[in-house]
């Protein structure tokens, strides 16, 4: 069993999760079909880079911090703390 796939989509429903949404709805906003979203999770398979760009693009995360929780200046996300500031920040533009 490969626990860098496991942790890889640990964070990927973790994410999905905590934006309140479905695994189903970020397969379709990133040109995927829920079948394969499905199989890559249960056959511990990791997507090719241009459907793992979407799947982080579409969740607002970059494609370190998919593969390694970490992001661009090397540190540990929280990404609990992160959300609570992009759901004011998503209020705000959604009124503008």
């Amino acid at each position: 069993m490969d626990t860098d796939v496991i942790s890889f989509w640990k964070r990927v429903n973790e994410l999905i999760r905590l934006k309140k949404t479905k695994q189903e709805v970020v397969a379709d906003a990133c040109g995927i079909s829920y079948q394969t979203f499905r199989e890559w999770i249960t056959r511990k398979a990791f997507p090719d880079g241009n459907d793992l760009f979407h799947i982080a693009q579409n969740l607002g995360i970059s494609v370190e911090y998919l593969m390694t929780r970490k992001i661009a200046n090397g540190k540990r996300l929280n990404v609990n703390k992160a959300l609570q500031h992009w759901e004011p920040l998503g209020e705000f533009l959604k009124r503008l």
